[in-house]
């Protein structure tokens, strides 16, 4: 996808940790604006793939998922954005 290569090992650790801390409803509002706010920075990074006509393999839910990208992406991407903004006003 592109991402810059520090990134990239330690992006699964922000996720994991802010997605146990959501689980655990430790300052939840905070942590969903967090998810919510890496989950546009994916959708846009996905949209810019699409726009480019690259299809490159997501994987986003480990090498079972691991599927050329499509406008599937961004309308799942857009559901959880609705509910992680649900969670933030909740």
């Amino acid at each position: 996808m592109g991402a810059p290569r520090p990134i990239v090992p330690v992006l699964p650790w922000i996720e994991l940790v802010c997605g146990a801390l959501l689980i655990a409803q430790w300052q939840r509002q905070v942590f969903s604006l967090i998810v919510g706010s890496l989950l546009v920075v994916f959708t846009v990074a996905i949209i810019v793939q699409l726009a480019r006509g690259r299809r490159p393999s997501c994987a986003c839910f480990g090498s079972w998922s691991a599927r050329p990208l499509g406008w599937r992406h961004v309308a799942r991407n857009a559901a959880l954005l609705v509910l992680a903004v649900v969670v933030a006003v909740w």
